[in-house]
C-alpha cells in the first residue's frame, strides 16, 4: 500500500518475502509478516484487514483485524503438508476511511532438506550371497516412511528394483557398487551407495 497526498493512510510490508519448509506430512513452518499502517493528513478511522490468495492447505490470519494508524499488527501464514510447493503471492488489502489500498507479499514454500543410507545384511559373504537391502531416510534424526518417496535401486549387476526394502542374491564372487537414489515429493535427488563383497 503506498500512500500519496490524497489518500488517507498507507502501509508496508516486512519482510517482502518469507521462505518456509513444509514436510511430506504433518504440519509445515509459519512465516510472519509485520504489517504498518501510517495514518496520513489526521486520519483516525480503524483500518480493516484482509488477506486473499491463500494457497490450499494453508491458514492466514491477523494477529489484530483492524488496525488505526499509525499502528501495526502481524500476518501469520501456517503452511501444512497439503501446502503447494512453489512461489505463491498473497494480497494484503486494507479498507478504513471510505479508502481502499493493497500491498502484496511474497511465500516461498520449499520441501525439508533429507539425508539417505542403506542398510544391507550381510555386507560381504560367499556366492551366491542374499542381501537384505534396507533405505533409510531420515530428517533432523528422525526416520522417514519410504512410501512418501521414489526409489530406484542398482545392485552393480545389471538388476534395479524400486522397493524400500529389496533381497537381493549376488551369483558370481566380484565386489559390487549398490546404490540407491531417492527422490523427495518436490523433485529433490539424493544418492547413497555401499560396497557388496561377495566370495568365491
Amino acid at each position: 500500500m503506498v500512500g500519496c497526498d490524497d489518500v488517507p493512510f498507507a502501509a508496508r510490508t516486512i519482510p517482502p518475502l518469507t521462505t518456509v519448509r513444509v514436510p511430506f506430512y504433518e504440519t509445515g513452518e509459519t512465516a510472519a509478516y509485520t504489517v504498518t499502517l501510517t495514518a496520513l493528513n489526521s486520519f483516525s478511522a480503524a483500518v480493516a484487514l484482509e488477506v486473499s490468495g491463500v494457497p490450499t492447505g494453508t491458514t492466514a490470519t491477523f494477529k489484530d483485524a483492524a488496525v488505526t494508524p499509525t499502528g501495526q499488527t502481524q500476518l501469520r501464514v501456517a503452511t501444512t503438508a497439503e501446502t503447494p510447493i512453489g512461489n505463491h503471492t498473497l494480497t494484503i488489502t486494507g479498507k478504513g476511511g471510505e479508502k481502499e489500498h493493497t500491498v502484496t507479499v511474497k511465500l516461498s514454500v520449499v520441501c525439508r532438506d533429507f539425508t539417505v543410507k542403506i542398510k544391507a545384511d550381510p555386507e560381504k559373504g560367499p556366492a551366491p550371497l542374499a542381501v537384505q537391502m534396507g533405505a533409510v531416510i531420515t530428517r533432523d534424526g528422525q526416520e522417514l516412511s519410504a512410501a512418501d518417496f521414489r526409489l530406484t535401486w542398482d545392485f552393480g549387476d545389471g538388476t534395479t528394483s524400486d522397493q524400500p526394502n529389496p533381497q537381493h542374491t549376488f551369483n558370481e564372487p566380484g565386489n559390487y557398487a549398490v546404490e540407491l537414489t531417492v527422490t523427495d515429493p518436490c523433485g529433490k535427488t539424493k544418492s547413497a551407495a555401499v560396497t557388496i563383497a561377495v566370495e568365491g
